[in-house]
């Protein structure tokens, strides 16, 4: 059974990682104006952030903190992974999303002073986006209701596209970070118990 690092070990590592980064030279590549590569540009971006974050929180012995920003590095790389396995459809899926959380705010945004007003907007917004917003919603039973991710209902069905490894790692890493995420009592207890 392999031993994990020491966490002076798993720091440096981090380090080097970020300076390898750093000194790579900063070329301009050609890139082809893309869905795929505005939402690969844009997710890397953000994991990168995500993994100095990581590392800050780390550095300053936060490891509950880091743990769930973890998982967020985590979900972010295996969207990267589902996007790039079908990168025409699946860039589309991932940006046209935004459409139905812009319309998850507009539904309980304070900016509306009355329900019908905010009934107004909704209609104006349905409206604008036609028949696409509607492919982020799905019929159950007599209600109808929007996706809760731009994969569907949850991650599990594309970590299930995606195979090994991103399925034993779904089911043991990620489900343990989400104990930090959330502040399940275990997870805060752990974290206590280590600064006590």
């Amino acid at each position: 059974m392999a031993t994990l690092p020491s966490p002076e070990v798993a720091l440096a590592g981090y380090d080097r990682l970020l300076e390898m980064i750093a000194r790579r030279p900063r070329t301009e590549a050609e890139v082809r104006p893309s869905l795929f590569s505005a939402v690969g540009v844009n997710l890397y971006n953000f994991g990168i952030t995500t993994y100095r974050a990581v590392g800050l929180l780390l550095h300053g012995r936060h490891h509950g903190q880091a743990t769930a920003l973890f998982r967020t590095l985590w979900e972010t790389a295996a969207n990267f992974e589902w996007v790039r396995r079908d990168p025409d459809r699946r860039a589309a899926q991932f940006l046209g999303y935004a459409a139905v959380e812009m319309r998850r705010y507009l539904e309980t945004s304070p900016r509306f002073p009355s329900a019908v007003e905010r009934q107004a907007a909704l209609v104006g917004f349905d409206a604008g986006f036609g028949s696409f917003i509607q492919t982020f919603r799905q019929r159950q039973g007599t209600r109808s209701r929007w996706f809760n991710r731009f994969t569907g209902f949850g991650l599990q069905e594309p970590i299930r596209d995606l195979g090994p490894p991103w399925t034993s790692e779904y089911s043991t890493i990620y489900k343990l970070a989400c104990q930090y995420t959330h502040g399940s009592p275990a997870a805060i207890l752990s974290t206590v118990r280590r600064q006590v």
